[in-house]
C-alpha cells in the first residue's frame, strides 16, 4: 500500500467515523500512524500504517575472552524505506488488538 492510499483511507475511516481517535508512535526505525474507532456493528477496530527503514544485515559484536556475551546488531538502509497497513480488532477474551481476518471484509 503506498502513502497516498493511506492518506486516502484514513481520510474515509475520520469521516465515516467521527469518534475516531488517532495517534502516532516513533521509535528509532520508523513510524507507526494509528487509527481507533467503532464500526457499524460495535466492534472496536485498529488501522496502523508502518513506514520503517528496511532492515539490510546484522552486525555481531563479540570478543575472544572467556564469558564475553555476543551481542547482535541489526543495520538498517538510510535510503530504503518499507511500508505497510494493518487491521487490528479488539479482543475482549485476550484484553488486547487481535489481528483481523481478511474473511472479515
Amino acid at each position: 500500500m503506498t502513502e497516498d492510499r493511506w492518506k486516502d483511507v484514513k481520510a474515509k475511516a475520520l469521516d465515516a467515523f467521527p469518534n475516531c481517535t488517532k495517534g502516532k508512535d516513533e521509535d528509532d526505525i520508523g513510524v507507526t500512524e494509528w487509527l481507533e474507532f467503532e464500526n457499524n456493528e460495535g466492534k472496536k477496530m485498529r488501522l496502523e500504517w508502518r513506514d520503517q527503514k528496511v532492515k539490510t544485515g546484522e552486525k555481531t559484536l563479540s570478543s575472544r575472552r572467556a564469558g564475553s556475551q555476543v551481542k547482535v546488531e541489526n543495520v538498517y538502509s538510510e535510503t530504503e524505506r518499507s511500508q505497510h497497513m494493518s487491521v487490528y480488532v479488539w479482543d475482549d477474551a485476550m484484553s488486547d488488538w487481535a489481528k483481523a481476518e481478511i474473511s472479515l471484509f
